[in-house]
């Protein structure tokens, strides 16, 4: 019969083959071997891809009759056994006119083989694509793993090639959609989603495969062959991802200060604590509840990490929730009673004091912001309450300035007496804008405010007040989302009408130099940045995933001169460059 497929098993001088007729053939290649090949019968109709986990303990098979089988092939003494059949997508001759004559790469073990990339049968108005993933911890019973619907122009018609990354955090897919088209997911999350379209139309949709222990992604069409630097990481220019980003209008990330390199987000659907750990890596600590809100609830850590503030939701009301960030899990160390809708929190820089945008929103009380005791986490006391509906609060981490941002105003108190705060001079915002942010520099000297405006206000702290008039940035297309770098010297804003993210030197103050733009998200827009304390070119940016960027020179430029390949010789530099010193860019 025809060879419709084949694939070499690692580690076992096996080689399997699928034929016209559904039939899987082993072929022993070991040395001096007297084994004959074992043939099993497999499909209905050709096999028309294989694929072998990395361990070679397992094979694949997807068929045009539609059906995916897995195959334990962990004892060598005994021929290859049928684990599970699983759905797949049929190949017919109005699918695909020539079945048998194109190759196709159907199949694709995840490499620490807890995932199967294969293919879906798509059914007139679909919500799903062509493309399904499987979990496969228990091969006897695979999970199947939706990803996200941004799948529908992707590759909603039919999966022609897939292919895994080295680490597994990318999966390449080519397939019939909008045309042929080859896309680059990313797959180390609870639901994968789309992250780049490499093509669209024009060569065909080929068949696909990285190459191992590169970055160096094949696409073979009948056209040739073309290599993609496609960077195994979440976006290109990402160092890692934490996720898919919760639902919500906006999300809130934070930073922890303390010992351990601790960091959380939330939105109104759900949150998460991660640590970070070396090299490069992260670790889940705990699954935390959403705010149960439009947007993210207050977050924030104390100083020392040791305490995470978050509103909650609990049976359909808001509550104001302080966590233990030592124990497993985060338990709850106390609801505090007095808070209901809590939008924003905010620690004092001694940790002591818990400052809370509490807006209830239930109208029977008025909008207050609240200082709490907080020196016995587990027995709060309230101090003080300020009637403001205020979008965010932030406290002085050098001295007792306390501000908060309300409608067209940024409000400011002396706190120095917290039973007794004294109010500071208001100071107006952009007229109509409803939400805005404040955010301290590190080192205290700065504020920032962005707003909705598309600008960013820059004030100067001096002895705990405002001082002078701001610096006035200006952004087209809106903005809101702005942190710090633990220098004080660096501003990441993010721009959510254009998708991307800027970088400015605050060296002087009052002449912001722009440094760089990054991160382009399309049509997912950046709605929260904020900097790593422990690594001044580490940003967390949340926009369709949560994701580590790293923002620092010295660690960009190796990886760019990693990825273009030969750099100039001294000969060709003599060509192009007759006269100077050999000084090659990388």
């Amino acid at each position: 019969a025809l060879i419709t497929s084949l694939v070499f098993v690692p580690g076992r001088n096996l080689l399997a083959l699928g034929d016209a007729e559904g039939a899987l053939t082993l072929w022993p290649l070991a040395e001096g071997t007297d084994r004959p090949p074992r043939t099993l019968p497999g499909h209905d109709g050709a096999v028309d891809s294989l694929a072998a986990s990395p361990s070679g303990t397992l094979l694949a098979s997807s068929g045009t009759d539609g059906t995916i089988r897995l195959w334990d092939l962990a004892d060598p003494a005994v021929p290859a056994r049928p684990i599970t059949t699983l759905p797949g997508a049929e190949i017919t001759e109005e699918t695909h006119p020539d079945p048998v004559g194109t190759v196709l790469r159907r199949v694709a073990f995840h490499p620490d083989e807890s995932m199967l990339a294969a293919p879906r049968a798509v059914s007139e108005g679909s919500r799903h694509g062509a493309l399904r993933l499987w979990r496969i911890t228990d091969p006897r019973q695979p999970e199947a793993v939706e990803p996200t619907e941004s799948i529908l122009p992707e590759c909603y018609k039919e999966l022609i090639s897939v292919a895994f990354g080295a680490s597994g955090r990318t999966l390449a897919t080519s397939c019939i959609g909008f045309g042929p088209q080859v896309t680059l997911w990313t797959t180390d999350t609870t639901r994968p989603h789309a992250r780049r379209d490499l093509l669209q139309g024009g060569q065909g949709a080929g068949t696909l495969r990285f190459l191992p222990g590169t970055r160096r992604l094949l696409h073979a069409t009948a056209n040739g062959v073309t290599t993609w630097l496609a960077d195994d990481a979440p976006r290109e220019g990402a160092a890692g991802s934490l996720g898919e980003r919760p639902g919500g209008f906006y999300i809130s990330t934070v930073f922890a200060n303390g010992p351990r390199r601790l960091l959380a987000y939330q939105g109104s659907t759900h949150g998460a604590l991660w640590e970070l750990t070396e090299p490069g890596g992260q670790r889940l600590l705990s699954n935390l509840p959403g705010s149960g809100t439009v947007g993210a609830g207050g977050l924030a850590f104390s100083p020392s990490g040791a305490i995470l503030a978050l509103g909650e939701v609990e049976n359909g009301e808001p509550v104001l929730r302080l966590r233990d960030t030592g124990a497993p899990d985060a338990p709850e160390l106390v609801t505090v009673s007095e808070v209901g809708r809590a939008t924003d929190v905010s620690f004092s820089r001694d940790g002591r004091l818990l400052a809370v945008a509490d807006n209830n929103g239930d109208g029977d009380e008025n909008p207050q912001i609240r200082l709490l005791d907080v020196s016995d986490p587990r027995r709060p006391a309230q101090l003080a309450a300020m009637p403001a509906r205020a979008f965010s609060v932030a406290f002085s981490p050098r001295d007792d300035l306390l501000v908060a941002t309300v409608m067209d105003t940024l409000l400011a108190w002396d706190v120095s007496d917290p039973r007794a705060p004294e109010p500071l001079p208001e100071q107006r915002l952009t007229r109509g804008s409803t939400v805005a942010r404040a955010v301290f520099s590190p080192d205290g000297l700065l504020l920032a405010v962005a707003d909705f405006s598309e600008r960013l206000r820059l004030w100067r702290v001096a002895e705990g007040r405002l001082a002078g008039e701001p610096t006035l940035l200006y952004e087209e297309g809106g903005s809101h989302p702005v942190a710090f770098a633990p220098d004080s010297r660096s501003l990441a804003w993010a721009n959510t009408g254009e998708g991307h993210v800027q970088l400015w030197d605050l060296s002087t103050p009052a002449t912001p130099q722009w440094r760089a733009s990054f991160g382009h998200y399309g049509r997912s827009k950046p709605d929260s940045v904020a900097f790593s304390p422990h690594n001044s070119g580490t940003l967390l940016v949340a926009a369709d995933s949560i994701e580590l960027l790293v923002t620092d020179p010295d660690w960009i430029i190796p990886g760019l001169c990693s990825g273009v390949g030969d750099t100039i010789t001294p000969a060709e530099w003599e060509v192009h460059v007759p006269g100077m010193p050999y000084a090659p860019p990388c």
